[in-house]
């Protein structure tokens, strides 16, 4: 039994759309796995205040790459395979989502006092260097999701974006 299990995970392996799958499916957990870890690592270190107003920020961030990304990521997966010029279609997106992640963080970080939970993230409108680094993580999370959902997927190398993740995992020695 343990034999013809190795055999079909070998076989899965040689197959680019299992392979990819297998790469997508781990890069996931990898996700799952380090967020849980971070989020109860700054838990112990910083208190449930703090991590409060991190949720909310960490919140924004999303929906805002999110937003940004104007379904770019699924536009590279379908069209970049076929396409002449890559690096052009490629630079393109980037320059889209880069821009308007930009422009909706600074509009969010102007607007603290209009979007409700001023309170919460008033230390992002309240500070220069919290704002800066709000909108530079913030283009930073659209470019990083834009490369590992779109560049990487369909340039049919997802074991990349699990390397993306696990690298990324590093984020937890930091919090101490």
């Amino acid at each position: 039994m343990p034999a013809r299990l190795f055999r079909g995970l070998v076989q899965s392996f040689q197959d680019p759309l299992r392979r990819n799958s297998i790469y997508l499916m781990a890069t996931h957990g990898v996700i799952g796995l380090f967020g849980f870890f971070f989020w109860k690592i700054a838990l112990l270190q910083y208190g449930a205040p703090a991590m409060s107003q991190a949720t909310i920020l960490v919140s924004a961030v999303l929906l805002l790459h999110i937003l940004a990304r104007l379904g770019l990521d699924i536009g590279l997966i379908r069209f970049l395979p076929e396409e002449e010029d890559k690096p052009g279609m490629i630079n393109t997106a980037f320059t889209i989502v880069g821009l308007l992640s930009g422009v909706l963080s600074v509009v969010v970080v102007v607007g603290v006092g209009i979007w409700g939970s001023g309170r919460q993230l008033s230390i992002v409108a309240d500070n220069i260097g919290y704002s800066f680094l709000f909108v530079v993580f913030t283009v930073a999370s659209s470019l990083v999701e834009l490369m590992r959902q779109g560049v990487f997927v369909a340039g049919r190398s997802t074991q990349s974006s699990l390397v993306v993740e696990v690298v990324a995992g590093v984020r937890l020695l930091l919090l101490p």
